[in-house]
């Protein structure tokens, strides 16, 4: 940290004559220098130990030169507000000055009437006078620090604040050489300033070099970030060129694609518009004897230069579509390559000579990587998504929920149609119910049903999770303890079983109940009775209990986990719900009903759901049953802006990332196939993955090994960040990468 303070002191100096080093300057500079963006300076600002009573806060007006106007950005409570204020007759100081040698104080009633845009905030109530402090980067004027104070300032600090506005003006070049379109979107005109060459070669830590790795990384983050979400063309060009010009200053992209088995390209160009804005353009020619072609046959990297141009328009048709028209003197053509498919090309254009060296060029070819993964995504989802036309769309009809609706539960499956039947014919008995299913089928649901139609429907049903009860805490929460009777036992409590006297007692998931406290609820089941903690008399209680697991509990008392004697007092009327897969019918039912629900919920008008949409749904496997179903309609509901239901198959494949490409509407690898066994007794779908060649079944390793290559090839080997393979699988980065390890996964599996 002292190198790099001395270091970036000692090149200041250089640009600013009359910059003075001294301790004062160097505590300053160790406490703001790793701001990352204006916010974090504005908060470092308000923390240094040289802000002390007298001064209220600290605050930055930077300048905007292209709308001679000032942002504020001022702290407020634990946050850092920006406000944008009108064109104010602020004194700048000129070029050549030396800046920090210039300040200016108001008092109290000069500021008011002279900023009466914003001296209203909180921040100047109690001011007594306010201070700007100029700020320069590279000799020219960016803004002002801003200092309220509650006295008066003496000599010494105003020598000490003239100082800080110097060093804020070097920890702001640092912020604006470090990507400040990153953190703010604002445009380059927004400081005000112009980078001379002399400034920026001097400056070689703050302006970090092009072809410095660390500009690469955050250049490639930066890329990726904006490319892998785009869902079009147009989108991703525009965005890409944006970015390109950023970091480059390239004045020229196009994306040309083709189909497998078309001679036709389909250009997508961007430069810059008359405007300074992005100027998209969309045009197709034929393929036949273009350098594109070329380039897509060769799969290699060509790079083109004005000199070239005589021999080039003998050999190559549309040589001088863009040397002409946008007078470029350098080209580099890259294929666009997804697992050695190539998607097309894209052409990366400049007007100096000889641009694209051999360490941009590097870049580039990373950057067009991520550039093939985007085309790729996009396209297969608009693939499998636009596949229906408007007469295979399925309307949602609130006609199929009232007819296909039993107790709230929908569906038309025959197999529900027997639990129905079940459930009317136990529920006037007071007989213990085992509720048998997997996890997410709606046992609880099945539970209500049972409830009301029982005679004790004028209760309420108590209900209790046994897998979300502390163990220490179990017993006191199904009888009741007495006050005193174990330590935090400050008054009184009625148990569960007490509180459902003459009603129902559901107790879910009772497979994860303690084996210690099954004797006393095979007691409650036999004699009707319960004694609380701490008290040994007996409490008469009338409980008709609905029990429920997902657990196989005679396999448990197999292995001696639950009470034998318990289990066969449950099982008196079991009623299995059978999972989703059972009851394919029931899926686009269901669909539609949570379609329904989440639009109404969050404002949206869906009006129907492709068929194509329906057949992948109910073809899948749906180990989480219902409560997973639910989970895929509520994201798809956010992500649709129209009137169709808009599902991803490529978000579909992340939910079942070991399913085959065959439900998804694309061909499935030839290494493997999948193949789902019906419901057997057990509590899970048993998936066996059977190899091709030798049919050998591979073990449960090799299966999360090949679907974290899998992701991680999606995401081009990213593994942090909102587009990385651990935010895609569900996982910390640190338990990815651990278990990347552990399967000896290397980046020459997914490269």
């Amino acid at each position: 940290m002292l190198f790099l303070i001395q270091y970036l002191i000692a090149e200041f100096m250089q640009l600013n004559d009359e910059f003075v080093s001294n301790d004062k300057i160097s505590q300053f500079f160790s406490h703001l220098c790793s701001a990352i963006n204006l916010q974090d300076l504005v908060k470092k600002l308000n923390t240094l130990p040289f802000i002390t009573a007298s001064l209220q806060s600290v605050n930055i007006l930077l300048h905007n030169a292209d709308k001679n106007n000032h942002l504020l950005f001022y702290p407020e409570a634990d946050k850092v507000k920006t406000l944008s204020l009108n064109p104010l007759k602020m004194h700048q100081a000129s070029q050549g000055v030396h800046l920090a040698e210039k300040y200016h104080l108001y008092d109290k009633k000069t500021f008011s009437d002279k900023f009466h845009y914003y001296s209203h905030l909180p921040n100047y109530a109690h001011a007594h006078s306010i201070y700007h402090f100029p700020l320069s980067a590279f000799n020219r004027y960016i803004g002002k620090i801003e200092v309220v104070n509650v006295t008066q300032l003496t000599s010494s600090g105003i020598s000490d604040l003239k100082h800080l506005s110097t060093v804020v003006s070097l920890v702001l070049a640092k912020i604006f050489d470090a990507n400040l379109n990153h953190h703010y979107r604002f445009k380059n005109e927004l400081v005000g300033y112009a980078k001379s060459e002399q400034a920026m070669k001097k400056m070689a830590f703050v302006n970090a070099s092009q072809e410095g790795n660390t500009l690469h990384n955050h250049v490639l983050v930066d890329v990726t970030e904006a490319v892998i979400g785009q869902v079009n063309f147009e989108g991703l060009a525009t965005l890409l060129f944006r970015h390109l010009q950023e970091h480059f200053a390239i004045e020229f992209i196009s994306i040309m694609s083709c189909s497998s088995g078309s001679d036709i390209l389909n250009c997508h160009e961007v430069s810059q518009g008359e405007d300074g804005k992005p100027q998209y353009v969309i045009h197709k020619k034929n393929k036949a004897k273009t350098i594109a072609e070329s380039v897509i046959e060769s799969k290699e990297i060509l790079q083109l230069s004005r000199s070239d141009y005589p021999l080039l328009k003998h050999k190559f048709a549309h040589v001088d579509d863009h040397y002409t028209s946008n007078q470029l003197s350098s080209e580099c053509v890259l294929p666009l390559l997804f697992r050695q498919k190539v998607l097309g090309v894209i052409k990366y254009g400049h007007r100096t000579e000889k641009y694209f060296s051999q360490t941009r060029l590097d870049l580039l070819v990373q950057i067009t990587a991520r550039v093939s993964v985007a085309i790729n995504n996009f396209q297969h989802n608009s693939k499998l998504m636009m596949r229906s036309d408007k007469k295979d769309e399925v309307l949602l009809c609130k006609s199929d929920q009232s007819n296909e609706s039993y107790g709230g539960i929908i569906s038309q499956s025959k197999a529900m149609q027997e639990v129905f039947e079940r459930v009317l014919r136990v529920a006037d008995c007071d007989s213990t119910v085992l509720i048998l299913g997997e996890t997410g089928t709606g046992k609880e649901m099945i539970a209500n049903m049972i409830h009301r139609a029982s005679n004790r429907s004028g209760k309420k049903m108590i209900k209790m999770n046994c897998s979300a009860v502390p163990s220490g805490l179990f017993e006191s929460d199904l009888f009741g303890h007495e006050k005193g009777a174990f330590t935090g036992a400050v008054s009184q409590q009625i148990g569960r079983f007490e509180e459902a006297h003459q009603s129902s007692f559901f107790l879910d998931e009772i497979g994860d109940m303690p084996l210690e406290l099954q004797p006393k609820v095979l007691r409650v089941l036999q004699e009707g009775e319960i004694e609380r903690v701490g008290n040994h008399t007996i409490i008469p209680v009338d409980v008709r209990l609905i029990a429920a697991t997902h657990c196989d509990l005679l396999g448990m008392v197999k292995d001696n986990t639950f009470r034998r004697d318990l289990y066969y007092r449950l099982n008196v009327f079991p009623i299995r719900i059978p999972p989703l897969r059972e009851r394919r019918e029931d899926i686009p039912l269901l669909a539609k009903h949570f379609t329904r629900f989440f639009a109404k919920k969050m404002n949206r008008d869906i009006q129907s759901i492709s068929s194509e949409t329906l057949r992948v749904l109910s073809s899948l496997p749906w180990p989480g049953n219902i409560r997973e179903l639910k989970n895929v309609i509520e994201r798809a509901v956010i992500m649709t802006s129209g009137q169709v239901l808009h599902l991803p198959m490529s978000e579909l494949q992340e939910y079942f990332p070991e399913i085959g490409r065959t439900i998804f509407g694309t061909e499935e690898p030839p290494e493997s196939k999948v193949s789902f066994c019906d419901y057997a007794g057990s509590n899970e779908c048993v998936k066996k993955v059977t190899s091709v060649n030798t049919g050998i079944v591979k073990p449960g390793k090799s299966i999360e090994r090949e679907q974290i290559i899998q992701v991680l090839k999606e995401t081009n080997g990213i593994v942090a960040g909102p587009k990385g393979a651990a935010h895609r699988l569900g996982l910390k980065r640190t338990t990815l990468v651990s278990r990347m390890q552990r399967l000896a996964i290397t980046s020459h599996d997914y490269m």
